[in-house]
């Protein structure tokens, strides 16, 4: 038996059963049964070799990896078997090594291609050879990175020809060595920017996400270049900022619709409840006159009718939230609109001594389409404002037919 740097003696004599014995001491017991079917396999001619790979304990208890090779020679006294045992460590540490380099290698490629389908372009720079290397790349990069092999040429000539000309500053600043290298200074190791790149013959939102790699006491030694096309999700949320600004907008409108309606309305029902509330007094002040009475009575039905009239508008929340006015076409008793819109005010008239004279002239129709509510209230203010502006004399309401 010849042995290297094993648990076997540098030289050993006896029966083969003793061999075994001193094996199975030492060899791994799941290897043993394979390690022992080397001496049982077949060789068919002298220059064949049947071969084992075994664990094993030293003299000492370290394990080691060995190979177990076995061949026939002739010698004089006859046919015999040689039998060498070797140390396989370094092979199986190798091995392993390997095996491992591999895996990590695979599973960094599945990452790549798993990235890849969300990054359309990936980019590899080594600072200390000055070198890009495309990991993923359009065909349109891949001429441009064979040109340019330096990081300044290579990005100079993508923003010059890939970028939109509003968003070319931004690249170059964020991509710039300097900025770069602040990015570690800040304490972090990556940083974005979002910019429109052309494809073809239109521009598209894409998104550059810069990741350093390798860094050492503030110096940038290897970065990741990755970008992706966001342009559907970019559009999409414009479209909800457009849409969030137009209902805000909306409902700014309507807010201020509904104080402007509510400050003109509380105006307009200033006029008529002025008008119930006199009347009123006039009736207690001649509870015992019935003509009087019933004479304020039914001024009082007339304001109360026109109040209504703007309550119910007041309470068309619809009309309000709208801001818009929509116009009625009902027949209008003229004579009767202007009887109503009179009595309202005359008190306020009468309380400020001015003199109030009505007239038609060349008036061909005393009945008209119209809106009853908004024409009185547009009456109503034109003569409430006369009053309140003029300190003496005569107040005229004209009422006049024109071609």
């Amino acid at each position: 038996i010849h042995s290297e740097n094993n648990f076997y003696k540098d030289e050993l004599t006896g029966r083969f059963d003793e061999l075994l014995n001193i094996s199975r001491r030492y060899v791994y017991e799941e290897d043993y049964e394979y390690f022992r079917s080397v001496f049982e396999e077949e060789l068919p001619s002298l220059d064949s070799f049947a071969e084992r790979t075994f664990r094993a304990e030293d003299t000492i208890g370290m394990m080691h990896f060995y190979s177990s090779i076995i061949t026939r020679v002739i010698l004089p006294e006859g046919e015999r078997l040689l039998f060498f045992v070797k140390n396989e460590d370094e092979r199986e540490i190798t091995k392993i090594r390997y095996d491992s380099l591999t895996k990590e290698h695979n599973i960094t490629k599945s990452m790549m291609y798993a990235l890849g389908d969300s990054y359309y372009a990936m980019y590899y720079y080594n600072y200390e050879f000055d070198n890009i290397q495309l990991l993923r790349a359009p065909e349109e990069m891949k001429s441009m990175a064979n040109e340019f092999k330096s990081y300044d040429d290579f990005f100079n000539q993508y923003v010059h020809k890939m970028v939109h000309p509003n968003d070319r500053e931004l690249v170059m600043k964020n991509i710039s060595k300097e900025a770069i290298k602040d990015i570690v200074k800040d304490g972090r190791i990556s940083t974005y920017c979002e910019y429109m790149r052309l494809f073809g013959n239109e521009y598209r939102w894409v998104r550059l996400d810069i990741q350093i790699t390798a860094y050492h006491d503030d110096e940038v030694e290897e970065i990741v270049f990755a970008i992706r096309d966001i342009h559907d999700e970019r559009e999409k949320e414009l479209r909800y900022n457009t849409a969030l600004r137009k209902a805000l907008s909306e409902a700014k409108s309507a807010s201020e619709a509904k104080s402007s309606f509510l400050s003109n309305m509380s105006h307009d029902m200033r006029t008529p409840m002025n008008a119930i509330l006199g009347m009123t007094d006039v009736a207690l002040r001649h509870i015992d006159n019935k003509d009087r009475v019933h004479s304020s009575l039914n001024k009082i039905k007339m304001s109360g009718r026109h109040l209504l009239n703007l309550i119910n508008e007041v309470l068309d929340m619809t009309y309000i939230e709208s801001g818009k006015v929509v116009l009625r076409k009902d027949p209008v008793d003229l004579p009767e609109l202007f009887h109503e819109i009179v009595i309202m005010i005359q008190n306020r008239i009468k309380s400020k001594n001015l003199h109030f004279k009505a007239e038609a002239i060349n008036v061909k129709h005393e009945t008209v389409l119209s809106d009853r509510v908004r024409l009185a209230q547009i009456l109503t203010n034109i003569l409430t404002n006369a009053v309140k502006y003029t300190s003496e004399g005569s107040v005229v309401l004209q009422l006049k037919y024109t071609k």
